[in-house]
């Protein structure tokens, strides 16, 4: 039984946080459920969706992660693997440059990476023991930094409340559920107080 969906990991750029959200798979990936059937003896794939929708609805294909992650995140975890020049990696599906020099930019601001001897070093930085420590853990990286802070500064409940709070578009907020179909008759509702 296909459902024709699938949990993604999706990067809101408004809050800086990727969430995981329920979504339509694409044609490639229901072509390949469907093949999964009967693969080692007889079977039928039957879906809960029309063609239609797998006509109208679904991508040819899926976006390549590189794509609907934040950067800064792909970036340092690069660095950890000390990967020195990140803009002038080999990416099957490379993302645009400006994007990949701000999440640099952004990762020496944080302190994440030493960007100090680029010039005669080449590359585009090299990872420092914070950056190093923020990619083990198993958040973004503003979060990372807010919480490691926070440790030092033995204020790490407060830490992990506020980076819960801010991974949250708003708690006042009430997202209605929503068809993928009716993305343009619905829109958010707020609750009022």
């Amino acid at each position: 039984v296909d459902t024709g969906r699938q949990k993604c990991r999706n990067y809101h750029a408004g809050t800086g946080v990727a969430s995981y959200d329920v979504m339509w798979i694409s044609k490639a990936s229901a072509d390949q459920r469907a093949g999964r059937a009967g693969r080692t003896g007889p079977g039928h794939c039957y879906r809960t969706y029309s063609s239609s929708v797998y006509s109208r609805h679904l991508d040819p294909f899926a976006l390549p992660e590189v794509l609907t992650r934040p950067l800064e995140d792909v970036v340092l975890a690069m660095k950890s693997m000390n990967i020195s020049n990140v803009a002038g990696f080999p990416f099957p599906t490379p993302p645009d440059r400006s994007q990949i020099n701000a999440a640099v930019q952004l990762l020496a601001n944080i302190g994440c990476i030493d960007a100090s001897n680029v010039e005669q070093d080449g590359g585009d930085g090299i990872i420092t023991k914070l950056g190093a420590a923020i990619s083990q853990l198993p958040i973004g990286v503003r979060y990372g930094k807010m919480l490691l802070v926070a440790a030092q500064a033995n204020v790490l409940d407060y830490g992990i409340v506020l980076v819960s709070v801010l991974s949250e578009a708003s708690p006042f907020a009430h997202r209605a559920v929503q068809d993928d179909s009716d993305d343009d008759s619905n829109s958010e509702s707020e609750d009022s107080m």
